[in-house]
């Protein structure tokens, strides 16, 4: 049986083979360029993870180097910067979890990390506590060294009587 067409359908085949491929070749495109763009996230996600991993790396030498200060340095460096430096390894740690809370094998490293980053610092808190406890009682020794003789006989006497 010989088939027969017409110019019609000729037309139609010559305009609608082009088409078809060029849907065809547009889909692929989109395909490759979904596939780029997930590949760019990927790699802009890990170069912050990185990013953010050696910030909190600095911030925590920042605080073990804080930690290993003598007091009168540590003075000289004042609270308001200590107190800020012991916050940031906190920061940083937490914004760091929010970025690999979807990846599981980061997020075990990083709750690996918590524990003894937690620990670190509890010490450094306790540490300053005790330090702030020290620094107190100097002021107060100092106090003491200061009143003259008789003040300081009078002070000691008003205790006594306040506790016998």
């Amino acid at each position: 049986m010989r088939i027969t067409s017409g110019v019609f359908a000729r037309g139609a085949i010559l305009v609608a083979i082009p088409i078809v491929l060029q849907f065809i070749f547009v889909g692929w495109l989109a395909i490759v360029l979904a596939d780029a763009q997930k590949k760019l996230q990927a790699q802009w996600t890990s170069e912050e993870l990185i990013r953010r991993a050696c910030q909190l790396s600095r911030d925590t030498t920042d605080v073990i180097v804080f930690m290993q200060m003598p007091p009168d340095v540590k003075d000289l460096i004042g609270e308001d910067v200590s107190s800020a430096a012991m916050d940031r390894p906190m920061k940083d740690y937490y914004a760091l979890l929010e970025l690999v809370r979807f990846n599981p094998e980061h997020r075990n490293a990083l709750e690996h990390l918590q524990t003894y980053g937690l620990t670190l610092f509890k010490l450094q808190k306790r540490e300053l506590e005790v330090a702030e406890q020290l620094k107190r009682r100097q002021s107060h020794a100092d106090e003491m060294h200061r009143k003259p003789p008789i003040r300081l006989l009078s002070a000691c006497l008003a205790i006594c009587r306040k506790n016998f």
